[in-house]
């Protein structure tokens, strides 16, 4: 949650390195200002990372990395729609699993929400 996000920005903020893939494993609605961290301290902008911020709610965060990956790639509308369709085809997956279980891992209303937020979303 929230409070993870504010101790990673205290460990960015104290010169804690940062992995090149450190955007690509996000779990929530991460804020445009540690995404900025991030960036600037090493973390790639990819386009996995850019459709799970979006995904998660945090649509503004997802725009900083496109638009630090912009300045190095030329294809972000194709790779953008490209890593929106491969994460709309996991969580949709997931969706129908979680409909089949009685104790799902993620509950359907998350899944749908999350595949609302990518489908709506304009670059």
């Amino acid at each position: 949650g929230h409070g993870a996000y504010a101790a990673a920005a205290a460990l960015v903020d104290a010169g804690a390195p940062v992995n090149a893939d450190a955007l690509d494993s996000v779990e929530g609605a991460i804020s445009p200002e540690l995404a900025d961290r991030l960036l600037a301290r090493g973390a790639e902008p990819t386009m996995r990372g850019m459709a799970l911020c979006v995904a998660f709610g945090a649509p503004a965060a997802g725009r900083q990395m496109g638009q630090a990956y912009a300045k190095t790639h030329a294809d972000l509308p194709e790779a953008f729609d490209a890593a929106r369709t491969e994460l709309l085809g996991e969580l949709e997956a997931a969706l129908a699993d979680s409909r089949k279980e009685a104790a799902p891992a993620e509950p359907a209303e998350a899944l749908a929400e999350r595949i609302g937020h990518l489908q709506d979303f304009v670059l």
